[in-house]
């Protein structure tokens, strides 16, 4: 009667564990092919292209307002002049506006005006952030307290926006979802976006993922306490860099 031979066994073993060692020093040079990929940061004229780019492109797509029609003035009689003596008062200054003055001596002093005004006023122009391969602009800011079915509520607003993110072409691809996106308020309160953005929008913030070289755009709706105003725009991908654009320093661009 023939037996097996004892050094079967210990030959798949061999083969076993040789697989297993392969496998694992491919699994390592993936990782750090994707790691490389990930942190590599772009050139500093790859990003001054793309941004300059992105922030034109953030202008185009942000839809514009167009104000309803103003009847024609009436004419008025014609009131012949006067000699009137000088006013014996100097003329008063003129007093400064809730809109903060983007070309002020230094960036602290318009971030102070920035939180005084943002309050009442949304922040006017377009601004962008970038991290590695990232790119984003936000711009077309406008409080509301309700859209066609939704109501702010009392003590809140709704503020809404619109947004372009980019992946440079030295970048990989990302995914975009509007949970992805957060506010911070002047206050510091941290807030997801709200339903309201699809019945606000006509072209809502769309999930979908953005090749290298390509972009992606839409409208957004927070809601926030109505006596705070928006200060960062936060942007954080699955598995990808964080970017925040924020809304204290001047615009990259007004309108």
């Amino acid at each position: 009667m023939m037996r097996d031979s004892p050094t079967e066994p210990r030959r798949w073993r061999v083969i076993r564990d040789e697989l297993i060692l392969w496998l694992f020093v491919l699994a390592v040079a993936l990782r750090a092919i994707i790691l490389f990929r990930l942190t590599r940061p772009p050139s500093p004229i790859v990003r001054d292209v793309v941004v300059t780019r992105v922030v034109t492109l953030a202008v185009q797509a942000a839809p514009t307002l167009v104000p309803a029609p103003t009847p024609p003035p009436q004419p008025t009689a014609t009131i012949m002049p006067t000699n009137t003596p000088a006013p014996d008062t100097p003329t008063p200054l003129p007093t400064e506006t809730s809109t903060p003055n983007y070309r002020a001596t230094s960036t602290a002093e318009w971030a102070t005006a920035t939180i005084v005004a943002y309050k009442d006023t949304a922040p006017q122009g377009s601004w962008c952030g970038y991290a590695e391969t990232v790119v984003m602009c936000v711009g077309n800011f406008r409080y509301l307290q309700s859209t066609s079915i939704y109501a702010s509520g009392v003590g809140m607003k709704f503020v809404g926006f619109t947004l372009l993110i980019a992946s440079t072409e030295t970048g990989s691809e990302i995914s975009v979802n509007p949970n992805d996106f957060t506010l911070v308020d002047l206050d510091g309160g941290t807030h997801g976006y709200n339903v309201a953005t699809y019945d606000y929008w006509q072209n809502p913030l769309d999930a979908v993922n953005v090749l290298p070289g390509n972009n992606t755009s839409g409208g957004l709706v927070f809601k926030i306490g109505a006596h705070t105003g928006p200060a960062q725009i936060v942007y954080q991908g699955f598995l990808g860099p964080r970017v925040i654009v924020d809304l204290t320093r001047p615009p990259n661009r007004t309108n």
